[in-house]
């Protein structure tokens, strides 16, 4: 950023950017770039999710939990060190830990079920879907060797936390599942 408060540098009018640390200017198309896009409107969906959800709700507090870990996933987009996303065991064990709890106050699911399920729901699972096109995206970082492995398998089991997540608004907000049926050929 230049002086005086201006978020605009003029920098990238050329369509590169650089990558905090790198030193070396990219072109926005590049795959560590859509990475770090697809990241960052993953955490503006789940803003957008928390504005529906109750204050100081365990949904809401889980949500901003995400975020928070997002930000750092992003930070480590772009570099290979494993070390810099360390923590990564701990917050997966914690993701599994609050989806067993989650799942043991609900009915089991027994089919495939459709997205919604009311607003909260519904924004939840819409952040799932994003969460997992991040996730391909950061396969590919990875491969490139452009980003630590441990963002992948963060992103992976946030996906997963976010559909129970869904499920639990859902139910929380007395909707519950609804189950997916193929519709039956003429």
């Amino acid at each position: 950023m230049s002086g005086g408060g201006h978020v605009y540098t003029r920098r990238g009018d050329d369509g590169t950017s650089i990558i905090i640390g790198r030193n070396v200017r990219m072109s926005k198309d590049a795959t560590v770039f859509e990475s770090l896009g697809s990241v960052d409107e993953l955490s503006s969906f789940l803003g957008l999710a928390a504005a529906s959800l109750s204050a100081g709700s365990p949904l809401l507090m889980g949500v901003v939990r995400a975020q928070r870990a997002l930000f750092e996933a992003g930070a480590h987009i772009g570099t290979s060190q494993e070390t810099d996303f360390a923590r990564v065991d701990e917050r997966v064990e914690e993701m599994e830990r609050e989806m067993d709890r989650m799942n043991s106050e609900m009915p089991p699911m027994a089919n495939f079920v459709l997205l919604g399920g009311g607003e909260s729901a519904a924004r939840l699972h819409v952040c799932r879907s994003v969460c997992r096109r991040a996730e391909r995206c950061v396969v590919a970082s990875v491969k490139a060797g452009e980003c630590a492995p441990g963002v992948l398998k963060f992103l992976n089991r946030l996906a997963d936390w976010l559909f129970v997540a869904a499920r639990m608004a859902a139910h929380c907000n007395g909707f519950g599942d609804t189950p997916a049926k193929l519709v039956p050929k003429e």
